[in-house]
């Protein structure tokens, strides 16, 4: 489940299509109209060692105009959330 800042919940069903260690990770997700995603969904995690760190590119669609905010918000808290685990 992912519980944005303002309280909404949303559960989060992916499966894992591709792994490619370590530097993507693809992931698909039915249909989930009950929260306005009316396709199947194919993330991409990328992930590029830099100086400092780790850069982490991420793409999820399609989108409609309606939920492309929200996703956005979405996967910046995880990955705030995943760097405060890190301690980054």
């Amino acid at each position: 489940m992912l519980a944005l800042a303002g309280g909404a919940v949303y559960p989060v069903r992916f499966k894992i299509v591709e792994i490619s260690a370590p530097e993507l990770l693809v992931l698909a997700s039915d249909p989930q109209p009950e929260i306005g995603l009316l396709y199947p969904m194919i993330t991409r995690a990328i992930f590029e060692a830099e100086a400092d760190g780790t850069r982490v590119t991420v793409t999820q669609s399609p989108h409609s105009k309606e939920t492309q905010d929200g996703a956005t918000a979405g996967w910046l808290g995880c990955l705030h959330k995943l760097e405060t685990l890190l301690g980054s």
